[in-house]
């Protein structure tokens, strides 16, 4: 019987020692935000640092919300994967000869479909949890917040974000089988600065990937 696997990207990641612990649990890709507006932000000094302490196999991916040129071409040495989270067109995603994945903001997995549809060269797109805060506007990502779960289907690869977690993220597989889950808040320790990962949360998290693997 052939097995499913679920690709994994934890992402959000603001320290070498979580690098690492994520990178020995096993993920497939690491995200690493460069939006000043995230609580999860890295500055692209701090990005080749951490960069650098992923090794090959292991996709190091951008989340970029409506950069400016000048910083897509400055962190485009780091990454293997840009993720565009914004309001980018996506004439703007292809342009940088890179791979790119993007983000769509939906209260519905089944919502997607239409605006994937507008980003024909996307090698992946995310499907995030549509977020708005009183008197902040838009949240980009990370927010911790779950959408209604219902089965896509689609050619371009799907990866589920938006609230999951070690407990929730095996019925969201078995329910939407998308090709990757993505997870940020999900993974941290509940009582520490945004951004610091819990090695305990990120082994549970995948093994609960896993589980649902061989279950469906």
């Amino acid at each position: 019987m052939t097995v499913a696997r679920t690709r994994i990207k934890f992402c959000g990641l603001t320290h070498v020692a979580d690098v690492a612990a994520a990178v020995g649990a096993g993920a497939d890709a690491l995200g690493f935000n460069l939006f000043e507006g995230s609580r999860r932000f890295v500055s692209p000094d701090s990005l080749e640092v951490l960069t650098r302490a992923v090794p090959a196999f292991v996709v190091r991916v951008g989340v970029l919300v409506n950069p400016d040129r000048a910083l897509v071409s400055a962190v485009l040495s780091h990454l293997e994967l840009l993720q565009f989270h914004g309001d980018e067109t996506a004439e703007f995603c292809a342009s940088f000869g890179r791979p790119y994945m993007k983000a769509v903001r939906v209260a519905s997995t089944s919502d997607a479909l239409p605006l994937a549809r507008m980003y024909p060269d996307a090698r992946a797109i995310l499907i995030d949890k549509l977020s708005v805060k009183q008197g902040e506007g838009v949240v980009y990502g990370g927010s911790g917040e779950t959408m209604t779960w219902e089965r896509v289907v689609s050619k371009t690869p799907m990866v589920l974000a938006g609230g999951l977690d070690p407990d929730n993220v095996g019925a969201a597989i078995s329910t939407v089988r998308p090709f990757a889950v993505d997870v940020a808040s999900g993974i941290e320790h509940k009582d520490e600065t945004a951004g610091r990962k819990s090695t305990e949360a990120m082994n549970d998290f995948i093994a609960a990937v896993r589980q649902a693997d061989m279950e469906n």
